[in-house]
């Protein structure tokens, strides 16, 4: 993770490594739930493709404050499954992961 200036505001980033080892721990903990891995793994995809998107941008010296925001949000939610995944029910992860 690392922290990017964007019109005088700081936006935390995750990099692709990061988002890659939190899908692992997601794998482990929505699994015990009943989540099937295909909405695991296309979730993933979805995720990963944004992250590039940002890196991608923020490499180019235009960042993009919204699609930064949003991706930092999802990440945290995501974050959040897995520090506590008995507070979610499987339909629950299930459904967070198809709206990403």
């Amino acid at each position: 993770m690392k922290t990017i200036k964007v019109n005088e505001q700081s936006i935390e980033f995750y990099e692709e490594k990061d988002v890659i080892s939190l899908f692992d721990k997601l794998l482990q903990a929505a699994g015990k739930r009943g989540v099937p891995e295909k909405v695991i793994e296309k979730a993933k995809k979805r995720v990963l493709k944004l992250t590039r998107k940002g890196q991608k941008k923020i490499d180019k010296g235009k960042p993009d404050p919204s699609l930064l925001r949003d991706l930092r949000n999802t990440i945290k939610r995501l974050e959040d499954i897995t520090r506590d995944p008995s507070s979610y029910t499987g339909n629950v992860i299930e459904e967070i992961l198809k709206a990403l």
